[in-house]
């Protein structure tokens, strides 16, 4: 008789199976996820909140019933939430991230600038990874700072940023007639864009 776990080593205790807290949450996740997708932010918050009064609150689940109020353009309710979610789990890349697209939005340049550090710093990599930087970037062109506008952007470029993706972007315009921002959006986007590009900001 083979005895996996003789087989395979120590790979085991290596990778722990998951706990029954973390499975139940994982469940309940899911649950409200699928209302959300399914466009009922109402029945998804209602769930996420009957777990957390029959068992515990988690920091996942508070970033749904932010999520649940923000779709619904509640946006106090949705930054209460965040910030609920974050004191329980300060390392969601996703609630910082929506709670600094609000305060941008907002006008909260120095609080949004703090939220994207951490999307920065715990989104390194796949797909996503340049959205931290990226959006560092266009805080510092709202403070008209060109040279951290500039910084921001070459670390978004190595993540797998591309200017294509800002081409036309009303904010981006706004960049480009700054005085102060001129210069650097135009020399980033002729060495790292294309003529296209620039010319949709013009």
């Amino acid at each position: 008789m083979i005895v996996l776990g003789l087989v395979l080593g120590t790979a085991w205790a290596e990778v722990p199976l998951p706990s029954y807290r973390d499975a139940l949450v994982s469940e309940a996740w899911g649950q409200a996820n699928d209302l959300i997708e399914a466009g009922l932010p109402e029945q998804a918050a209602a769930s996420a909140q009957a777990f957390e009064d029959t068992v515990e609150p988690a920091g996942s689940l508070e970033y749904l019933i932010g999520l649940s109020w923000y779709v619904r353009r509640d946006f106090a309710q949705a930054t209460a939430h965040y910030q609920k979610a974050l004191a329980l789990d300060p390392k969601l890349g996703e609630a910082w991230y929506d709670l600094g697209e609000l305060q941008l939005s907002a006008g909260a340049f120095d609080d949004a600038r703090t939220s994207f550090q951490h999307v920065s710093e715990l989104v390194t990599d796949g797909a996503h990874a340049y959205l931290g930087p990226q959006r560092l970037a266009e805080v510092a062109a709202h403070q008209h700072d060109p040279v951290a506008f500039e910084d921001n952007l070459h670390e978004a470029l190595r993540r797998g940023f591309s200017f294509r993706s800002i081409a036309g972007l009303e904010n981006w315009r706004g960049f480009y007639a700054d005085p102060a921002l001129q210069d650097s959006v135009t020399k980033m986007i002729t060495v790292y864009g294309d003529e296209a590009t620039l010319t949709s900001l013009q």
